[in-house]
């Protein structure tokens, strides 16, 4: 599969997840400059043990998963600031990054490398068009 048809079907799929408030927040958290941000949130993920799945995100391969249970023990604060950003219970939060965060990091490393941090909140703004309600025409 090539890179567009990959980048295709990636879209596809979180536009049919996009319908929860949840990518919009995820977005805005990973490029707030106030939060841990982008590389914040993968490094806490690597001290946690979880290096192999961050580089499979990160990576051209197929990206391995981490379970709601997994990113509650590396990510709890962010989580929970998350739950107040959505109204949700942290519970559903977890789970909707177990599904959202490989693909936004795979979006964001076309290349197969992270934007530098200076320029991954730009990186981010250009997924923003995503979480926005869309439009099916009849």
């Amino acid at each position: 599969m090539g890179i567009i048809d990959r980048v295709t079907t990636e879209v596809s799929q979180l536009l049919d997840r996009s319908q929860s408030p949840m990518l919009g927040d995820l977005l805005s958290y990973l490029s707030d400059p106030t939060t841990t941000g982008l590389h914040g949130v993968l490094q806490r993920l690597r001290n946690h043990g979880y290096h192999e799945a961050v580089v499979s995100w990160v990576g051209r391969g197929v990206n391995q998963p981490l379970t709601a249970a997994q990113l509650t023990l590396a990510l709890a604060p962010q989580i929970r600031a998350l739950a107040i950003r959505t109204a949700q219970p942290p519970e559903r939060v977890a789970s909707q990054l177990a599904y959202l965060l490989p693909l936004v990091v795979d979006l964001l490393t076309p290349n197969g490398r992270l934007p530098e941090p200076s320029r991954a909140g730009a990186a981010i703004a250009g997924l923003e068009p995503l979480a926005q309600p869309h439009r099916r025409i009849a």
